[in-house]
């Protein structure tokens, strides 16, 4: 009678475990399936912020043609402003990244400001930061998803970046590291003293 009990109390047991793992072997699938998702919408949303990334050096190439990069606050605003100008949607708050991630961006670390192209003075910058970075990009790095940052040393050298979802540089498909552009310009002293430059 004592063992009938016991093998009872086993099945019994045995049953309810089998049904506890099989609702958490369901919750760990669906939380699987849904970072899938996200992960999927992410890399999209990221090759369309690396496109803005190689339109902002573009237009920075052009604002910066024939003068050095600025060092002083107010000339720094200046061209942040006009970087900020006509700037495409953050994919990551699109309707469409919601859509195929399952999630909504207010749930994510998103920049969510229009003027999302932040330029700032370092002095200290060097191209050979676009081969470190790429490799092992520091925590310094991180910025709210959708930022696109400008670091320049005040005369003739911008570092590029743009962040993804996981705070640090979006990455590059085909390398697979964190993708830093670099743009050097070469500057008209004459241009940046207010006069004339000397014509060939």
């Amino acid at each position: 009678m004592l063992s009938a009990c016991f093998f009872a109390s086993c099945i019994c047991l045995a049953s309810h475990l089998q049904a506890a793992w099989a609702q958490k072997s369901e919750i760990i699938q669906q939380t699987y399936k849904r970072l899938q998702l996200i992960a999927q919408a992410s890399l999209k949303a990221d090759q369309k912020l690396l496109l803005q990334l190689d339109d902002t050096k573009k237009r920075l190439a052009m604002l910066m043609r024939k003068r050095s990069f600025p060092s002083l606050q107010n000339d720094i605003d200046d061209i942040q402003s006009k970087l900020n100008e006509n700037l495409a949607e953050n994919p990551y708050i699109s309707k469409e990244f919601e859509v195929e991630s399952g999630v909504s961006s207010l749930e994510l670390p998103i920049n969510r400001n229009k003027a999302r192209i932040l330029v700032k003075l370092d002095p200290s910058i060097s191209e050979s930061l676009v081969q470190t970075w790429s490799e092992n990009p520091p925590k310094s790095l991180d910025k709210p998803a959708g930022t696109i940052c400008v670091l320049t040393n005040g005369f003739d050298l911008a570092l590029l970046y743009v962040s993804s979802i996981e705070g640090g540089p979006c990455k590059d498909l085909k390398t697979g590291k964190a993708r830093i552009l670099s743009l050097r310009v070469t500057p008209y002293p004459e241009m940046d003293s207010g006069n004339s430059p000397a014509r060939d």
